[in-house]
């Protein structure tokens, strides 16, 4: 039987597939991520390669079980070792939402970076108008922490940010 989806550590092979997402609109719409250089999918992918060096992160690459597309990526970053906590974002092609790929990549993600980082408490940080990763993490347990008014300027605009967490 062919898993629907498969993850793998990001890799240099994913930076044709990092160049067309991060200008993809619809995949930027909920990203807190601000492009400095003319290619931003090799910033993203060097800022993967900085917090891998660190020991702090794990980037997981998702994959079409059945045609090896590239789907999207899910992510623990930010660990701290001393309070035994991280954070976690995902993104997927706009081809493969709404299909339950985010809710079992967040699934799975917990379970992977529960058994790769001592974590007492995981995190994700979400635009507060963003209903369906809203979904996805309460299905995968998260709790709604709190929110964050006009936290963060955006297209010339402050949005806020709702805060989750996870204990294990």
């Amino acid at each position: 039987m062919i898993e629907r989806m498969l993850l793998r550590p990001i890799g240099e092979q994913d930076l044709p597939a990092l160049r067309t997402a991060m200008t993809n609109p619809q995949v930027m719409q909920y990203l807190s991520i601000r492009f400095t250089s003319s290619d931003p999918g090799l910033e993203q992918l060097e800022w993967y390669r900085e917090q891998l060096n660190l020991g702090t992160a794990l980037f997981l690459t998702a994959l079409s079980g059945d045609t090896q597309e590239f789907m999207g990526v899910f992510s623990v970053y930010f660990y701290q070792e001393v309070n035994q906590q991280a954070e976690c974002g995902y993104w997927l092609l706009p081809e493969f939402w709404g299909k339950g790929y985010a809710t079992d990549g967040v699934a799975r993600l917990i379970h992977i970076a529960s058994t790769r980082f001592k974590l007492h408490k995981l995190t994700a940080t979400i635009e507060s108008n963003h209903e369906q990763s809203r979904r996805v993490l309460e299905k995968c347990g998260f709790s709604f922490e709190g929110r964050q008014r006009e936290a963060e300027l955006k297209l010339d605009k402050f949005i806020s940010l709702d805060h989750y967490g996870l204990i294990f």
